[in-house]
């Protein structure tokens, strides 16, 4: 692929396709005095790692091409950690297709990967890829609400799996079992099962499918897999609420967990990880309900909750069992992980003093105070060009060194209407 200067930033050009997304932010470009630089002095704990990309921040496009396109929306929903050390971010290209890109642990693109470090649905309306998971032998299964591909390590489809390296099956989310089998969250009420050669299990429901009858306003933002096997959904309520499930292993409703069956939280944009312990810990974004029925997003909140769905009132320390963590500015979870020792990261991004966005980062310790070790006062900031751009954080993963990965969407001001959206990238240090 080839790669020019824009400014500090590395770019990797490229057409893409039209995608709304929402962002938070807007206005008049100012200096913004408190926002951007990672949080602290070089080598501390939650600041930008400058063996990444240079200064620990890259914005790129996909496909190549030799200069940065008059309009482009390419959007990354997930990121990975391959045995090697290799970056995946699975997102959207221009023609509708999934685009897979690996990145050496320097930040350079991976040449061997793919093709010129590219990997592709074979042809457009397969993927939209919005999850992405690791399997232990390294294959790499991405999909999206038209489809889930398996990649080999080195970036070609996976001829054993599915149709030519394809299943022709619509999700919103992911679970891989300890046996090799796959379980895709396909809306509200679709639950389906896949042997590892992605044949459907006829072992599961219906020819690899359960009705689980839940009624929700959308499908799943986020599953999770528990230790006992059992699933743990978060959906929204009409954009106003979120409401967490708990799936048996069968697929059936657990009735025992929550109230009837589910919990609800009082934010939106659910996240949700599950801790070995069998608690529950599910994020979001707090909001405000403006008087012309427009919500005005606040603050990241985060809640967890004992196995059996009551609100663990340990959690933060204030008896609530609920977190609310203010930034600098309005800010949004979008995505959570755990690190290796049980602390909790939570992505998503801050508005600065100038209504740009950056992305953000905050770190909690087990008992859910912040982690006041890292960045400034357990939070931390990614600027990707100095105020010009909006950005906002979506995947988050945990290197094994440590070393968190944030990947999210860029949106490019440019003069007159074709603006757009590039891939960003940051590294942090534990």
């Amino acid at each position: 692929m080839t790669a020019h200067r824009l400014g500090k930033r590395v770019l990797t050009a490229g057409i893409a396709a039209g995608l709304a997304v929402l962002m938070l932010g807007a206005g008049r470009r100012v200096p913004d005095p408190i926002a951007g630089t990672g949080g602290g002095a070089k080598g501390k704990s939650g600041s930008l790692d400058a063996s990444f990309a240079g200064d620990g921040t890259l914005m790129t496009f996909v496909p190549p091409i030799l200069e940065e396109p008059l309009y482009n929306t390419d959007v990354p929903f997930a990121v990975a950690i391959d045995s090697r050390g290799g970056i995946l971010v699975a997102g959207l290209e221009t023609t509708g297709r999934s685009v897979l890109e690996r990145f050496n642990a320097d930040g350079t693109l991976d040449t061997t990967f793919g093709t010129d470090g590219l990997a592709t649905f074979p042809q457009p309306g397969n993927g939209h890829a919005t999850f992405m998971v690791l399997q232990p032998d390294g294959r790499i299964l991405v999909g999206g609400h038209t489809g889930l591909a398996r990649f080999m390590p080195d970036g070609s489809l996976d001829p054993s799996f599915g149709q030519g390296g394809i299943v022709q099956q619509g999700a919103s989310e992911i679970a891989l079992l300890p046996d090799g089998r796959i379980v895709l969250a396909g809306g509200p009420q679709r639950l389906a099962r896949y042997e590892s050669n992605g044949l459907p299990d006829n072992t599961f429901g219906t020819n690899g499918v359960v009705d689980t009858g839940l009624i929700s306003s959308g499908s799943p933002f986020d599953m999770a897999r528990q230790a006992d096997g059992r699933f743990v959904l978060a959906f929204p309520i009409y954009g106003f609420a979120t409401r967490v499930v708990r799936l048996e292993e069968d697929g059936s409703s657990d009735a025992g967990f929550g109230s009837g069956g589910s919990v609800t939280l009082p934010f939106i944009f659910p996240s949700v990880v599950t801790q070995p312990d069998g608690k529950i810990v599910v994020g979001g974004t707090s909001f405000r309900l403006l008087f012309n029925l427009d919500l005005e997003l606040l603050d990241f909140q985060i809640a967890r909750l004992h196995p059996d769905g009551s609100l663990d009132e340990s959690f933060g320390g204030e008896g609530l069992g609920l977190v609310t963590t203010h930034f600098h500015g309005r800010s949004s979870i979008r995505a959570l992980a755990l690190d290796a020792q049980g602390r909790l990261l939570a992505a998503g991004s801050v508005v600065k003093n100038s209504g740009a966005t950056d992305f953000a980062l905050a770190r909690y310790l087990p008992d859910g105070s912040l982690d006041l070790s890292f960045g400034k006062s357990g939070k931390t900031t990614a600027d990707m060009d100095r105020n010009r751009y909006d950005e906002t954080a979506r995947a988050i993963a945990v290197q094994p060194d440590g070393r968190l990965v944030v990947t999210g969407q860029v949106a490019i001001d440019r003069p007159g209407l074709l603006d757009g959206y590039a891939w960003g990238l940051a590294r942090f240090l534990p």
